[in-house]
Order: C-alpha cells, then sequence, then structure tokens
C-alpha cells in the first residue's frame, strides 16, 4: 500500500486529532505520505496529484467537505478513497461506522485494507458522497459555514435552524422525476446516497449507499411556527410522518427555478438555477 493523507490544516478538529493519527501509523511503522491543503478546492488537486504520483490510498483527514474534494480529484482511478473522521459533522463517515470519537479504529481500517464498494452520486458535472441539500438546508450551511468560529457541531447546526428560518422565503421549483413534471414551492430538498447531514440530521433514513438509487425528501413550507415544532422530529426520521414531507426514490432528477437555489454538497455551498442530478452505481 502507498499511503497519501490530506489534512485541512483550517480545521481546529483536524489539527487537534492530527498528532494521534500520525502516532498511530509511525508506531506500527506504517510509511505514508501527508499534504495539507492551502485553501478551497486545493484538496482536489492534491488527489489528482496523488494519484498520478502512484498513491493507491488516499485518505481524507477531516471532514466532509474535504472528503468531497478529494473524492473530485480521484474518481475514475484505481485508487482507493479513505477516511479519518475529524470534521464537525462527519454524516459520511456515520454510514461506515466511523467516529472521530474512535480515530484508531478508523486507522486500523486503513492498515487492514478493508474496502467497500459505494455509489457517487453528481450535480452538475460534481460528484458528491452523502447529500445534497436545496433550499433552507443550503442556506443553513451557508450561514454556519460564516459563523463557525463560534457556533460548533449539532449545536451549531440546531441555533441556525431557527435564525435563517426567521428570514426564510419557500422557493418555486420545477422537478423533473422519472418521466414526471412537478411544478411546486420547496421550503427544502434532500438528496441522499447517504441518510443523515447536518451532524446527525436523518432527512433520508431509508437511503443505500450501493443500492443504485437515491433518497429524495421534498419537504413544503407549512409556516414558522409548525417547522419550530416539528424540527426535534427530523434527528430520528420522525418526519416523514408529517403531511408536507413527500419522498422519492430515484436514479436521476432535475430540478430548477427561477430563483437562485442555495445548495449544500457534501457541506460545501453552490448557487445554482439548475441542478441535475444522478446516481453512479458502483
Amino acid at each position: 500500500m502507498k499511503l497519501k493523507l490530506i489534512l485541512n490544516p483550517a480545521s481546529a478538529k483536524s489539527e487537534k486529532s492530527w498528532p494521534q493519527v500520525q502516532k498511530f501509523f509511525e508506531g506500527r511503522k506504517i510509511p505514508f505520505d501527508m499534504d495539507k491543503t492551502e485553501g478551497p478546492g486545493h484538496a482536489t488537486l492534491l488527489a489528482k496529484k496523488a494519484v498520478q504520483s502512484g498513491f493507491d490510498t488516499i485518505v481524507s483527514v477531516g471532514g466532509d467537505g474535504l472528503s468531497n474534494e478529494i473524492v473530485n480529484g480521484m474518481i475514475g482511478s484505481d485508487a482507493t478513497f479513505g477516511v479519518i473522521p475529524c470534521g464537525e459533522a462527519d454524516d459520511f463517515p456515520k454510514m461506515l461506522g466511523l467516529s472521530r470519537n474512535r480515530l484508531e479504529e478508523a486507522c486500523q481500517v486503513i492498515i487492514d485494507g478493508f474496502t467497500k464498494k459505494i455509489d457517487v452520486g453528481m450535480v452538475n458535472g460534481r460528484y458528491f458522497l452523502n447529500v445534497v441539500g436545496i433550499g433552507y438546508d443550503g442556506e443553513i450551511n451557508e450561514r454556519k459555514a460564516l459563523t463557525k468560529k463560534y457556533l460548533h457541531g449539532f449545536f451549531g447546526y440546531m441555533v441556525q435552524t431557527v435564525l435563517v428560518l426567521l428570514g426564510y422565503k419557500p422557493k418555486p421549483v420545477r422537478i423533473k422525476i422519472d418521466g414526471v413534471t412537478l411544478d411546486t414551492t420547496i421550503f427544502l430538498i434532500c438528496i441522499g446516497n447517504g441518510r443523515c447531514c447536518g451532524g446527525g440530521f436523518l432527512l433520508t433514513p431509508a437511503a443505500v449507499i450501493d443500492d443504485g438509487l437515491l433518497e429524495i425528501c421534498l419537504i413544503k413550507y407549512p409556516g414558522k411556527l409548525r417547522t419550530i415544532l416539528d424540527i426535534p422530529k427530523v434527528p430520528k426520521g420522525e418526519h416523514l410522518k408529517l403531511p408536507y414531507v413527500t419522498t422519492f426514490r430515484a436514479a436521476e432528477l432535475d430540478i430548477s427555478s427561477e430563483v437562485l437555489l442555495t445548495s449544500h454538497i457534501d457541506g460545501e455551498i453552490a448557487k445554482e438555477n439548475r441542478y441535475q442530478i444522478r446516481i453512479l452505481p458502483q
């Protein structure tokens, strides 16, 4: 195994976790090479360079955003992607049973060579591992990115859900899915290859990462008070029983709007009028 580790030094949790990760590999005399990112998008370039240099295992030492960038740099190669969760939410590793509270376990999985083939999503030409959130979810992540120094993790996400809600306006969209066109107004729409986002919100709890389908959760706007009362149901997936929530399963869909739609792609912010989304089966 020729091992490349990629670390995001801008993440306090990644920097704090690195000595433990380094000690693990060095203590077992596992050779590795480590690169630190220098800004947004740099991990994609580092991953491409690692593939070109012959590294067969490329590991994200960070959060979901770092993992997303790395995967976008190595898709199509024969290299294996690995993750040591050290981020704010770490929603993708949760699907694999990994946790930043058990770093050595994640490191051991890598040196044991345990692998699993999974599906990967694509949105407007960009790959994603876990989820795409459009509307309210996207605006929460945008605001959270601006205040991450002060509000962290699940608590920070919960605070932002309320703050964003106060000024949020539902979005008119056209959704094309399985040959059917739906014109509606959304509060949010979450497209999941994985089950959760925001550090544990089970918006698409029925999603499976290797079934060749996307799980889609469409939520219409029930009003501010109803939303505040129902938000506590989302972490356990109990929102699916609500009358203004609809779920679909599909391999691809097209979402468009005359207004600019804010989204997050594995936590990374985007603003588009149209999102063409599909699954790439394992």
